[in-house]
């Protein structure tokens, strides 16, 4: 294992450092794949909880789009009433069918609260925050991969590189990254409004490596046991 695990880095360093174009690609598609940051603090990963429109509410959006790309409302009128929609966007606890609907800032309010509560203890934070991707997360593709890798989002912040995530998403995630780390490990200020509903974004922090070229050799069984790696 230990092996495997020089091997991939030394792969990865040298892979990325001769093609950026390939690791932009792989960090976007597959971040957990990538062994090795060849060019250093360039992504933030982040999780989030979405609070999506209710099918109806999703028809009346279509309509709306519809109606704008017809010339019938202008765009502050667009903007205005898809406001008033997503204000009335109200979300169930997926693991009690007897809940009652929470509005998009109970939700916020309660995660806050949870997270205050952790302190600063950064595994708990994380635990505690997935623990809400179960319960009120409406995105079935994240739903399917609790606490695995894959619910986790490598946001590019440098922004020549395209974004995969929709633009309130990848900007709202953008602007958690701190150089201090001081924003790791926390929500975004406010729930994010996109196209598909509200997002509750948290922070794990710049994608950065632990370990360099130049103590590889060193890396122990306990470290990796101790890592996603």
């Amino acid at each position: 294992v230990r092996e495997k695990y020089i091997e991939l880095v030394k792969n990865s360093a040298f892979t990325y450092t001769l093609n950026e174009s390939s690791y932009n690609s792989k960090m976007q598609s597959s971040s957990n794949e990538v062994y090795y940051q060849a060019f250093g603090e360039k992504y933030i990963e982040v999780a989030h909880v979405l609070l999506g429109y209710s099918d109806e509410q999703t028809a009346t959006l279509k309509e709306l789009k519809s109606d704008l790309s017809k010339g019938y409302i202008d765009k502050t009128d667009y903007d205005a009433r898809v406001k008033r929609l997503a204000n009335d966007i109200k979300v169930k606890n997926n693991l009690d069918e007897n809940a009652e609907e929470k509005t998009v800032e109970e939700v916020y309010n309660e995660i806050a609260t949870s997270l205050n509560a952790c302190g600063n203890d950064e595994e708990k934070r994380v635990k505690t925050f997935i623990s809400f991707i179960e319960k009120y997360n409406t995105d079935p593709g994240v739903l399917t991969s609790i606490n695995s890798q894959t619910q986790y989002y490598a946001i590019n912040l440098d922004t020549n590189v395209t974004d995969t995530m929709v633009k309130e998403f990848a900007d709202a995630s953008r602007e958690m990254y701190a150089s201090d780390g001081s924003k790791d490990y926390t929500l975004y200020a406010t729930p994010v409004l996109t196209e598909y509903g509200y997002h509750i974004i948290f922070s794990l922090g710049t994608i950065k490596n632990d370990i360099s070229l130049n103590n590889i050799e060193n890396v122990t069984i306990d470290y990796l046991y101790n890592t996603e790696a």
